[in-house]
């Protein structure tokens, strides 16, 4: 059997035939958290009460507390692609019209946002920068600016965490590195200074408007394994203005429902993934403080907009 290659990403020791967009594991002798292989290609699943309908293109089957399915498909519903995930191990299959790095692209996020609810952990939508030794997360709905906001930092100084989603550690109060890139439009690329560091997220041709992956150096990216939570950022809907307004912290039980919403999948999962979300929210709502920002629209006053804030944030200032 191929051992694959051995990767370090979001606490784990990662052995998988896939090649995946992630840092390299230089521990040989370790034994692997979660292997990943290669495997055939899983029937789709029908309706039924096991089953979450994310989106056209995403399903979730809870086979068991520690087993679950990924199903999903390209804009070509015939193309497909699914993933048995279970604690400590992940088998993915594929058919033809499905590219493979595409699949390495959802292994490190859809995947292992399964992979750590199957695990007993919680998985958050949202981005985490290191603001000096401690992390600042930047949690909400797609669309909001999470990862545009983090690139924003990143461009002042700040070192990305991780992008896309946010893995708490043993913890509640701490959070785990990722992978070393950060997904943006060409244009936040542009703005930002990083268009010559772009490339397309994803390999397919129909996913273009998915935006671009700018890859960070070692300077820019913490491979530390956990940072404390210092601050959490909730981001709502984008506005016409200039300047982005920061809250005052909110009140630990109205800050502990809004970071509940922010759970990964939150609205699809089973009770007891749920409930592991909200009480995970709630101990972080009570220690640490959950501002709301707004975002400006206008992408070209985005790095003046954010300049402030980013040195605000990374000053530790209230």
């Amino acid at each position: 059997m191929n051992r694959g290659r051995r990767y370090r990403a979001y606490g784990l020791t990662i052995e998988s035939e896939i090649a995946l967009p992630a840092s390299a594991e230089f521990e040989p002798g370790r034994t692997p958290d979660l292997t990943i292989r290669e495997g055939p290609l899983l029937e789709a699943p029908g309706a039924g009460s096991d089953i979450a309908v994310v989106s056209p293109l995403l399903r979730l089957a809870f086979r068991a507390a520690d087993r679950w399915e990924i199903h999903a498909c390209g804009f070509d519903p015939a193309q497909r692609y699914a993933a048995s995930v279970r604690p400590g191990r992940v088998d993915v299959g594929w058919n033809a019209g499905v590219l493979r790095g595409d699949v390495a692209r959802h292994l490190v996020s859809l995947v292992l946002a399964a992979h750590a609810y199957v695990r007993g952990g919680v998985c958050l939508h949202g981005c985490a920068v290191a603001t000096g030794d401690r992390a600042t997360l930047v949690l909400g709905a797609s669309g909001r600016g999470k990862s545009t906001l983090a690139a924003a930092m990143i461009a002042e100084g700040a070192r990305l965490v991780s992008e896309e989603i946010v893995m708490l550690g043993a913890d509640p109060l701490t959070v785990v590195a990722g992978t070393p890139a950060v997904k943006v439009s060409p244009q936040i690329a542009a703005v930002l200074g990083f268009a010559g560091r772009a490339r397309p997220a994803y390999a397919h041709a129909d996913y273009g408007h998915e935006g671009v992956l700018v890859d960070l150096d070692g300077a820019q990216f913490v491979s530390r394994a956990a940072l404390p939570i210092g601050e959490i950022i909730l981001l709502g809907q984008r506005h016409g203005g200039e300047r982005p307004a920061l809250s005052p912290p909110l009140p630990a039980v109205q800050a502990a429902a809004a970071l509940a919403d922010c759970g990964y999948w939150v609205p699809h999962l089973p009770p007891e993934e749920r409930g592991r979300v909200m009480g995970a929210a709630l101990e972080i709502a009570c220690r640490r403080p959950v501002r709301t920002l707004s975002l400006p629209d206008d992408v070209s006053a985005l790095p003046q907009a954010t300049r402030l804030l980013s040195r605000r944030l990374m000053s530790g200032r209230p």
